[in-house]
């Protein structure tokens, strides 16, 4: 589990922020002017109407962000709105996803990400 400082307490609204739709997911970021990034997780029910399985996908994207909390740029709130399609994905592409999206909005500097 994430540590209460990283969490997004609230969410982004969208007319501060700005968005990118990475095909499994939708990032949503802004800054935040605080000495750590926070981050979001955000999973519908038209997902799937188990809590467990919303649960499981949320659970696979905060271990992808504690992997890379090192590496994620300072500074930033972060919403993760994550799609139906992504059910459909293993782990390891998903996680190619992810870092593929951080690194071009240059929150993952290419020489330092994994």
């Amino acid at each position: 589990m994430l540590k209460k400082k990283y969490r997004l307490p609230i969410f982004v609204k969208k007319d501060k922020s700005k968005a990118v739709d990475a095909g499994l997911f939708i990032l949503r970021f802004s800054e935040n002017n605080l000495s750590n990034s926070r981050f979001g997780f955000s999973v519908s029910k038209a997902y799937d109407k188990r809590a467990v399985v919303r649960n499981r996908i949320k659970r696979i994207f905060r271990t992808f962000v504690q992997e890379n909390l090192d590496n994620i740029q300072k500074g930033h709130d972060l919403l993760f709105i994550i799609k139906k399609r992504a059910r459909e994905e293993n782990r390891e592409k998903l996680l190619e996803v992810f870092r593929k999206t951080l690194t071009k909005e240059r929150f993952i500097n290419e020489k330092t990400g994994n």
